[in-house]
């Protein structure tokens, strides 16, 4: 796309926004944004790669069906809760049931006066996203 005088330009904030998102989207991370709720409200590309799902099928899923062990979960999330910030590693489970091992950095936020849990993670084998 040429580039024209009425072009807003890079630094403009609603272009960071954009090139931010599309980074965020496509990048090599896979994202995970828990609601109040604990379901997912938003997942990113790489995400739904790496797990074998939709973004359909993952938005209000309960995470607890992709890992092997609930009662981990609920731990996890408790620590989470106390510290604000977790860190470490463990599994999840694909939609064709195998296990992908990951290494993830999740934080608590809060946007609009609502709550989220946001979890960055990385595979461990970089062909699995």
């Amino acid at each position: 796309m040429p580039v024209t005088k009425d072009a807003p330009p890079a630094e403009d904030p609603l272009i960071q926004h954009a090139l931010l998102g599309e980074a965020v989207d496509t990048g090599p991370a896979a994202i995970f944004v828990l609601g109040e709720e604990r379901r997912f409200v938003a997942v990113n590309d790489t995400a739904c790669r790496m797990l074998g799902y939709t973004r359909g099928e993952l938005l209000g899923a309960d995470p607890v069906e992709l890992v092997p062990t609930a009662s981990r979960f609920e731990e996890r999330m408790t620590e989470l809760a106390r510290t604000g910030t977790l860190v470490g590693s463990g599994d999840m489970r694909r939609k064709d049931g195998k296990a992908v091992g990951i290494t993830y950095r999740s934080s608590e936020t809060t946007v609009a006066g609502m709550r989220f849990w946001i979890t960055v993670a990385f595979p461990d084998e970089p062909d699995a996203a």
